[in-house]
Formats: C-alpha cells, structure tokens, sequence
C-alpha cells in the first residue's frame, strides 16, 4: 500500500490510496493447450459421426461417393465435383448443346472441357440404396441429429480435458 498528498479541485489536500498486487498467471499456457486439444478431439469426433449419420441421406447407386468419403481433421470431405452435383440436385447441362451430355457407342459423354450451367430441373435420386437419399443431405441428417452432435462434442471435450 501507498499514500500521497495532492490537492483537490477545491484546492484542500486530501490523501489518494492504492492497492498494489499480482496476479501469477502460472499455468494458463497448459491450460489453453489441454482446452485447445480437448476441442480438437471434440471437433473430430463429431466430422466422424456426421459422416456416419448423414451416410443415409446421400445419394447412392454403388455406394462410391459414400465409401470415398472422410474425415480430415473436423472436415467431413464428400470428394470431387461429382458430390457437390449432387448435393445440390439440379441438372447440368452444357449451354453450347443444351444437354447433359450425349450418347455414344461406348456411353453418355460430355464434351471436353464444357462449363455446365444449373437449370432449374431437380434431379431425380433412385432410393434403392439409400432410401432417404435427396440433396442437401447435410441439413437433413443435421436436422435429425443436431441434438446427439452437440452431446457428443460436449462429452469428448469434457473426458479430454480431464486427462
């Protein structure tokens, strides 16, 4: 503790007191590090249950696009341009033919190097497979379990950052 004299607005001395302390931080690096890896852990063991629990609503014929999915990290990755087509559930069309594609002897193709635009056809997913197959696959699973997500993350976070 400290004391000094100084004068007032009114001119009078009066006395001005101070407390002087320290705060010891020790341990807060640890703690943000055992905090930061308990969140990371959360973070992935959630990407892992939202690709398990979204599996049934993305389309599929032979399963490809689910068995190459995965999680790196907290990112659920539904690879290639193939996945987003499909989560968005409209038809591409090339402008210049105005079609998908075309038939050939060996298959459908597309032209080379085409730049395919939406149109405003949905397209149709066959549900054999999957039957809640539909686009926005993720904002349905995520409707359905949003609530066991959050538990999930909560529960991982809690049990890491004990240890």
């Amino acid at each position: 503790m400290w004391s000094c004299r100084r004068r007032n607005d009114e001119g009078e001395d009066c006395a001005v007191m101070g407390l002087k302390f320290k705060v010891h931080m020790d341990g807060m690096d640890e703690l943000k590090k055992a905090f930061s890896k308990a969140c990371t852990k959360a973070e992935h063991t959630v990407a892992e249950e939202v690709l398990s629990d979204t599996a049934p609503f993305v389309p599929a014929l032979t399963k490809s696009l689910t068995n190459r999915s995965h999680v790196e990290g907290n990112y659920v990755v539904y690879p290639g341009p193939y996945a987003r087509y499909l989560y968005h559930g409209k038809v591409l069309v090339d402008p210049k033919i105005n079609a998908a594609g075309f038939l050939t002897d060996e298959g459908w193709k597309s032209r080379y190097g085409s730049k395919k635009i939406e149109t405003d056809r949905n397209l149709v997913f066959n549900k054999s497979v999957h039957p809640q197959a539909q686009a926005y696959w993720f904002e349905a699973s995520k409707a359905q379990n949003l609530g066991k997500w959050k538990r999930a993350a909560e529960n991982v976070a809690k049990e890491n950052f004990k240890k």
